[in-house]
């Protein structure tokens, strides 16, 4: 049976409560349900311990009075903190930065905001150099407005549309940033920096002659060769902008050429590329007029080409071989025409850079003295010209085709 003062059970035929001393009344039902009894316990608890409770609650405010507005005074802290925390690494916050950094022309500050890949030719140094020809706007006032849904907390880009008005203009203009997600900050985060996509050139090539060494705003850059008609260079990445391309080469002159680059751009500097004839009279590298002699004695004598001395080029297109064959021949039929003969003279004229297959026609001029058929024939002398298509390879000229004519 419960006591109907302080709820606890005594026995059943007790009269007043072991625990309290109240009268206990004999008019309880002999089955409780569980809500009742629950009912039951709510309505002692109010009487009894939440009473109790509220007084001990109440003397442990006034006695650590002080405690409690220390630590209530934290906890504000902490969730206006919190907020304060976000705000700072809100991607919108660097989005601004940027926008009011580039309509300034801080590029210092623009080129920290950027998420750049890592290359050579992507540091703060060449940043600034190209940012030279960027002439900023700047602005009156500027709104900005999320492009995406802002709810998707695990988004890698956040795009936002700057509208802004400039001075003497009546009319607004946009800018729209895309930012990207690098990483985390103070490690719970996300770390957005402003993507430059279109800032940089990627996949740029330059054609070159055979062994030349690429020069960007007047300093040698290392590049990647591929096959070509010369030497295809594969340029680094770097900032989109306007340089001026050229190269050094022991025998080649060429043209600097001032490009703007982009991704994908192709630029051929063997078009502006020439050849001195003292380039093609140095006998480190090949003397064109010597070659032409070798060249006689060897067909006059009727020996192979090979035998001539004359570096030959391995090209796929070199006509070399059956080149000298016909002016074997040639030298032959004369021979049994008009007698033995041989070159007297041998001078180079010109000389010509092929920009399509980077090749060298040297164009010489020749004389030849012949004795005729008979012991009574006089002597006899006669010209021509010759063309020799060189390629520079391997620190030489090496034969690529040859054409005489007058025999």
């Amino acid at each position: 049976m419960y006591c109907p003062g302080c709820g606890k059970k005594n026995d059943d035929d007790a009269r007043f409560c072991a625990f309290c001393g109240a009268e206990i009344v004999d008019d309880q039902p002999e089955e409780v349900s569980v809500g009742q009894f629950l009912a039951n316990r709510v309505s002692l608890f109010l009487r009894t311990d939440a009473r109790k409770g509220g007084a001990a609650a109440a003397g442990f405010l006034v006695r650590h009075k002080a405690a409690v507005i220390a630590v209530a005074a934290a906890v504000v802290l902490i969730i206006g903190g919190s907020a304060l925390v976000r705000s700072l690494f809100d991607p919108v916050r660097t989005a601004r930065h940027y926008f009011e950094s580039y309509m300034a022309g801080d590029w210092s500050d623009v080129y920290y905001s950027v998420y750049l890949p890592e290359g050579e030719l992507l540091d703060e140094a060449h940043f600034l150099a190209a940012a030279e020809n960027w002439a900023p706007s700047g602005y009156l006032d500027y709104q900005v407005e999320p492009l995406d849904d802002m709810a998707e907390e695990d988004s890698l880009y956040r795009r936002y549309r700057f509208t802004y008005s400039t001075p003497g203009s009546t009319s607004s203009s946009q800018m729209d940033v895309t930012m990207i997600r690098t990483g985390k900050k103070a490690l719970f985060f996300d770390d957005y920096r402003v993507s430059l996509e279109g800032l940089i050139a990627e996949g740029c090539t330059v054609e070159i002659p055979e062994g030349a060494v690429l020069l960007l705003n007047g300093e040698p850059l290392e590049t990647e060769a591929a096959q070509g008609a010369g030497q295809i260079c594969q340029l680094p990445d770097l900032f989109a902008g306007t340089y001026t391309l050229g190269m050094e080469h022991p025998v080649y002159q060429c043209q600097e050429m001032t490009v703007d680059l982009v991704s994908g751009s192709y630029v051929n500097l063997l078009s502006g590329c020439w050849v001195e004839l003292t380039a093609l009279e140095d006998p480190a590298s090949g003397d064109a007029a010597d070659y032409l002699s070798e060249l006689f004695d060897t067909a006059v004598a009727g020996e192979d080409l090979s035998e001539s001395g004359v570096p030959l080029s391995d090209r796929q297109d070199a006509t070399a071989q059956e080149d000298f064959r016909e002016f074997r021949s040639d030298c032959a039929s004369r021979a049994q025409r008009r007698g033995t003969f041989r070159l007297t003279t041998a001078e180079l004229d010109s000389a010509e850079f092929d920009g399509d297959t980077g090749l060298v026609r040297a164009n010489l001029s020749y004389s030849c003295t012949g004795r005729g058929l008979e012991l009574t024939d006089q002597p006899y002398t006669f010209s021509g010209s010759a063309r020799l298509t060189l390629a520079y390879d391997s620190g030489t000229w090496q034969l690529v085709e040859l054409y005489v004519s007058g025999i």
